[in-house]
């Protein structure tokens, strides 16, 4: 009788994950999507703090910056608001930037995607700067965005920036969703 049972159970796992397996395979499975987009913005706020460091003065800073993306992918396009931590080292230029990011749409207020971006580069004498980064997070459907960026800065505090567009393949960007299994 056990083994009856058994057998059961196997041909119905068997059958359950022939199904499933197929409908996985037909209209399941992983999708990678290339994207990329245009953004701009200002500073809102910051909160400095300023110390020497072994090599030098630094800025340690809080912000908050705002403005907007356009994508053709309409998951990215809209505003954004960026709360960023940023260390820099005012005798190189040289630093590094943390923000967490929210992209709403303008319209309704939904948030369409949220991520994370881990940029570094460096600031000019001028107050112009260069800054290459990387941008990971989730879209409003689940899926994830995984970015590559440049960010030129503007000494009144503007900036102008791109994803997944050029200089080519070093900016790629994607978003994906799913899996194999």
């Amino acid at each position: 009788m056990r083994t009856l049972r058994w057998i059961a159970m196997v041909a119905v796992t068997m059958v359950a994950a022939t199904v499933l397996g197929g409908q996985a395979l037909a209209g399941g499975g992983p999708r990678t999507t290339q994207v990329s987009g245009r953004f701009s913005g200002h500073g809102v706020s910051d909160d400095p703090t300023f110390c020497t460091g072994i090599d030098g003065q630094y800025l340690d800073d809080r912000g908050v910056s705002a403005g907007t993306v356009t994508s053709e992918d309409p998951r990215l396009s809209g505003d954004f608001v960026n709360h960023v931590r940023t260390l820099l080292n005012l005798d190189t230029g040289i630093g590094r930037a943390v923000g967490h990011i929210v992209v709403t749409d303008p319209t309704t207020g939904e948030v369409k995607a949220r991520f994370t971006i881990y940029v570094a580069g460096q600031i000019q004498p001028d107050g112009t700067g260069t800054l290459k980064g990387m941008e990971i997070g989730t879209v409003s459907d689940g899926s994830v965005l995984f970015a590559n960026s440049t960010t030129t800065t503007n000494p009144d505090g503007t900036f102008t920036g791109e994803f997944g567009g050029q200089p080519g393949p070093t900016d790629l960007a994607v978003i994906q969703g799913g899996n194999c299994r």
